[in-house]
């Protein structure tokens, strides 16, 4: 258990273990999400959906933007334009990291936060790494996730507790400035599977 009071601050790099892109390499997802296509939310029903279906991204983002009702900083819709803009001007920068570029060019704040969700989420899906190997016993050997320091981490809160009652005991707080939510699901996965709880408990 971590019986000493434990702040955690967590920044870039803390779930690239788990293969999350990171500096350049999300940058590039970004631009390649902007520019590229999807069957959109309606269309995902279809068993196969042929490439003449599919719409530009950066025409279901600024969909996206305004049914969510988020507007410029001139109060006008995004519209496709300036999806495809932000992501030009992005690598254009040639930062080193997405938020370096969003600090300094924040009218495109907003768009590109929300552009890095969509992209980081497809690496949160349950079938994907963390909730493979028990979908998929089969792949243990290739598929099976390095869960770093997460495990060293959920170790040092489980050492010497019992029950769910005295895990609520561990003295940590987490304080994080990412995007993705790996540590959140690793930790509920964990607790329920340990103590044979439910996701309420």
């Amino acid at each position: 258990m971590i019986s000493k009071n434990t702040v955690l601050v967590l920044g870039a790099g803390t779930s690239c273990h788990l293969g999350f892109p990171l500096g350049k390499k999300l940058i590039e997802e970004v631009y390649r999400f902007v520019f590229g296509k999807s069957n959109g939310i309606k269309k995902e029903l279809r068993a196969v959906t042929p490439a003449a279906d599919m719409e530009e991204n950066s025409v279901l983002l600024a969909r996206f933007m305004e049914l969510s009702e988020y507007k410029k900083e001139d109060g006008n819709n995004y519209t496709a334009e300036d999806v495809k803009r932000f992501a030009e001007d992005l690598c254009g920068a040639d930062p080193s990291s997405i938020d370096t570029f969003l600090a300094r060019r924040t009218e495109y704040e907003l768009l590109g936060k929300i552009c890095i969700i969509f992209c980081l989420s497809k690496y949160e899906d349950k079938d994907g790494w963390l909730w493979r190997p028990l979908k998929y016993p089969d792949k243990l050997s290739t598929d099976f996730p390095n869960f770093g320091w997460y495990r060293y981490l959920w170790s040092k809160m489980i050492g010497g507790v019992e029950n769910i009652e005295q895990l609520r005991e561990n003295k940590l707080t987490v304080i994080t400035f990412n995007y993705d939510r790996s540590l959140e699901y690793y930790l509920m996965r964990a607790i329920q599977k340990m103590f044979g709880v439910s996701e309420m408990d």
